[in-house]
């Protein structure tokens, strides 16, 4: 429930009208990669407990504040428990179906991809600014 909190805080979902910036996607992957035991030679040692003080190195006590009052875990009817089902809804009608994790899409259309480089290339040739990212 926590993690789902976090994501709506941080990163809302675009399908619920919510908007996720860059800086809330960046926050996100942060907050996971630190709480989840990241990196590889932590991985598997993860407990709840890790969330804690990666929630207070990351996170606004307004951020806080809002993924708490989300979250709570007495409560059969807390926010969290929509937003699983909410998610799941929106995972439900991706078209094309979602097989995997991570779903990664870029214009829309569904990377499977296992480079870094063969991701990027990709990202660069959707590209339509102006000026294209240094990584181009």
């Amino acid at each position: 429930r926590y993690q789902t909190c976090t994501a709506n805080v941080l990163c809302p979902f675009p399908e619920a009208g919510g908007d996720c910036t860059t800086a809330g996607q960046n926050k996100v992957v942060d907050f996971l990669a630190c709480s989840e035991g990241m990196p590889y030679d932590q991985q598997g040692t993860t407990d709840f407990a890790d969330t804690w003080p990666c929630a207070d190195e990351l996170f606004s006590d307004d951020e806080k504040s809002n993924i708490l009052s989300c979250y709570d875990p007495d409560n059969a009817e807390a926010p969290a428990v929509a937003l699983i089902d909410q998610m799941q809804n929106i995972t439900d009608s991706a078209n094309p179906a979602v097989t995997y994790f991570p779903d990664v899409r870029i214009d829309g259309v569904q990377y499977s991809g296992s480079s870094s480089y063969r991701l990027v290339k990709t990202i660069c040739d959707a590209y339509t600014g102006a000026n294209k990212p240094a990584a181009c």
